[in-house]
């Protein structure tokens, strides 16, 4: 799987557009896309969200966690526990939450 940074710079070629264009499109600096390509930075989870929304890509997809840019949500059957609130949060988000449950899981029955 790739990089964030490899992920980062191909979707920005994919879209013929140079770092100094996204930084300004996105508002985010030329430099920190420069970071973020050469992996010498990470990028906070906010400036994940804008270059997920940009790319229209999931957030696992720009970490390389999937090779699927997006998750075919029609299909997805959530299983997060009743008890916890998921109002207002997006399919990818509660996607996220299930999965850091199902690590969780996943965990613990490989300890056990």
């Amino acid at each position: 799987m790739s990089s964030f940074g490899d992920t980062l710079k191909s979707l920005r070629n994919e879209k013929n557009l140079t770092q100094e264009e996204l930084s300004n499109i996105l508002n985010i600096s030329r430099s920190s896309i420069a970071s973020y390509e050469t992996n010498r930075k990470q990028p906070d989870h906010s400036k994940l969200k804008i270059f997920s929304d940009f790319f229209n890509v999931s957030i696992d997809y720009l970490l390389g966690r999937t090779n699927k840019r997006n998750y075919d949500t029609s299909t997805l059957a959530f299983s997060v526990d009743s008890r916890i609130d998921t109002e207002g949060l997006s399919d990818e988000d509660i996607a996220i939450v299930q999965a850091t449950i199902d690590a969780i899981r996943k965990n613990r029955k490989k300890n056990d």
